[in-house]
């Protein structure tokens, strides 16, 4: 393989990880939590893409999408029941480390624990010179770039985003200046999770999926 195209591929896989700790980072700043199942709501989220693609004939962009929502929901789940009971920031790590078995353990149950791989979406590649290029990686690269934009957009230009970052700045205030700390820990720990989602749901096509994918992921987006 070309310099280049190792270059591509590594571009390529640390747009994906790109996407995830950009939903890890969120929750931990705002909420102080240190989510430890992003890494298999990575996993769930490649195989909420593989079968709406396979099974719903659901077209791969919307699949993302859905892979996102679903993932947003499990996350609101996890912080609602699981998160807000515990309370303690060590305690809370510990519950998140707990949740992985379950998630893992329900996938195999589920799913097997086969590798699956969804057909190419974009086939073909873009070629210079000697350097080939696909096009899927190409587009995992565009999307990256899109959803951060999307992020800087709604962080910095929109009513929620700046109260999401009220309250990471100063909660108490921001509670006092009549904002839904409750409400809005929620919508972020749902816009992390949706972002794992959709870095798990945008690899379909280009890697494997199993049970044991979101451990990689996990480990890297903490560094």
């Amino acid at each position: 393989m070309p310099p280049v195209e190792i270059l591509i591929e590594g571009l390529t896989q640390s747009c994906i990880l790109m996407t995830m700790a950009f939903g890890m980072v969120l929750v931990y700043s705002i909420l102080g939590i240190l989510n430890w199942t992003h890494g298999w709501l990575y996993m769930l989220g490649a195989y909420v893409v593989f079968f709406a693609t396979t099974a719903a004939g659901i077209p791969f962009p919307i699949g993302i999408l859905l892979a996102g929502l679903a993932m947003a929901g499990i996350g609101i789940l996890i912080k609602k029941f699981v998160i807000d009971h515990v309370g303690n920031e060590l305690y809370v790590g510990v519950a998140t480390l707990a949740l992985i078995g379950v998630l893992e353990g329900a996938a195999t149950l589920l799913f097997t624990a086969d590798d699956r791989g969804l057909a190419t979406i974009l086939p073909g590649v873009l070629r210079m010179g000697v350097v080939a290029v696909s096009y899927q990686k190409m587009a995992v690269i565009g999307f990256t770039l899109v959803v951060m934009a999307v992020m800087y957009f709604v962080l910095n230009q929109t009513k929620v985003g700046l109260a999401i970052r009220a309250l990471a700045q100063q909660p108490v205030a921001a509670s006092l200046y009549g904002i839904s700390t409750s409400r809005l820990s929620l919508i972020v720990m749902g816009i992390g999770c949706a972002l794992a989602g959709m870095a798990g749901a945008i690899i379909a096509p280009l890697y494997s999926i199993n049970p044991f994918i979101g451990m990689s992921p996990q480990i890297m987006a903490l560094l």
